[in-house]
């Protein structure tokens, strides 16, 4: 896991010119040197003086990558150049010679593989390297965490910077969370911790959460249920809080619910005020009505999934016939949901998507 990961300078838009032009061609699995046309690299960056492409050769080479990475049993604290030399033959063939840790990035096997290069060269942000560095560090292991301002400043080396609020997000923020949205595999999002309630009160810090992008299309498929929001960034940030106490299975069956109540009640209230006001306790009813006894995800078979359904349903319930019907009308790429007064069953099985079992019994 990377601690700490920084830069000695920005990278501009010729060390991102530079690399991506090399990452197309190699993977460095098996090679340090990477030869190709000046000509070529002239190209690339739209600089066809000699002079101009030794600057910008000579800044690539004096890139530099600090790092403080823990794994299961060790800490690293390192620095490592990008670039070890490069030298051109005859006017015209480039050759340049990659760092041996520099390369130890791209193997599986080694601790530096924890540093995405492709990534990293990406981020066209100071703080963007920095903010990148302590969300997937604080949310590895839960999608939740929370900074004070401060503290979140001084990681984003902005310490005695952007006093105002408005500022800091403008500015650093959202600018630095839009990029590492738009070019990692996994989503995050911000909450302001405010003192009080009141609109003009002082932030004090900030939550965070990351969100895989199958969790991002639950999430939007969740919000079909609420016909136009007045407030869709509360009730987003109100849906991960409770995706992260309950299941999205579970979730569904407690919004639909609460979706009938109130297309039968005879008070007009919205779908989205009445979740707002009740999804916490209806979290807790839901917890104290039911205990998960199975939870299983590994599934190789269908026929395997049909007989693990039966076999932990029989634990709970051994009364042989009471669900045998149930069980034997399973299809395959479907939803499967069964409840009596003991217990309840939630799985699904699909040949190319998720397979899961899980069951439930009533206390």
């Amino acid at each position: 896991m990377i601690h700490f990961l920084e830069l000695n300078r920005n990278i501009n838009f010729f060390d991102k010119k530079i690399m991506k032009f090399i990452l197309d061609k190699t993977d460095f699995k098996d090679q340090k040197n990477f030869t190709c046309s000046l000509i070529d690299l002239k190209q690339k960056t739209n600089q066809f003086s000699n002079l101009e492409i030794f600057k910008i050769l000579n800044d690539f080479q004096n890139l530099r990558i600090t790092y403080n990475i823990f794994t299961d049993k060790m800490e690293y604290t390192g620095n490592f150049s990008v670039v070890s030399s490069y030298k051109v033959i005859n006017h015209d063939k480039l050759e340049i010679t990659f760092s041996s840790d520099f390369i130890n990035t791209f193997k599986k096997d080694h601790f530096l593989s924890e540093i995405n290069i492709n990534i990293f060269f990406s981020f066209t942000l100071f703080y963007s390297i920095h903010l990148y560095n302590f969300l997937t560090n604080k949310l590895a292991d839960f999608p939740y965490t929370k900074i004070d301002l401060d503290k979140l400043k001084e990681i984003l080396n902005i310490k005695n910077n952007y006093n105002r609020i408005y500022d800091f997000e403008k500015y650093i923020l959202q600018p630095s969370l839009n990029e590492i949205n738009k070019l990692s595999n996994i989503n995050f999002f911000y909450n302001k911790i405010k003192k009080n309630n009141k609109r003009n009160a002082k932030v004090l810090g900030f939550e965070f959460f990351s969100i895989t992008e199958k969790k991002l299309d639950k999430i939007n498929s969740i919000l079909l249920y609420f016909n136009n929001p007045e407030d869709c960034d509360g009730l987003f940030h109100k849906i991960i809080y409770t995706l992260n106490s309950i299941s999205y299975d579970e979730f569904l069956e407690i919004i639909k619910r609460m979706d009938n109540e109130v297309k039968n009640s005879k008070t007009k209230v919205s779908l989205e005020t009445y979740f707002l006001s009740n999804i916490e306790k209806r979290i807790l009813e839901y917890k104290n009505q039911y205990s998960l006894t199975t939870n299983i995800s590994k599934i190789d078979s269908f026929n395997q999934y049909k007989s693990l359904i039966f076999e932990s349903s029989y634990n709970i319930n051994n009364s042989f016939l009471f669900m045998w019907n149930d069980i034997s009308s399973i299809k395959r790429n479907q939803i499967f949901e069964y409840e009596d007064d003991i217990l309840k069953i939630q799985s699904q099985y699909f040949d190319d998507g998720d397979k899961f079992i899980k069951i439930y019994q009533k206390k």
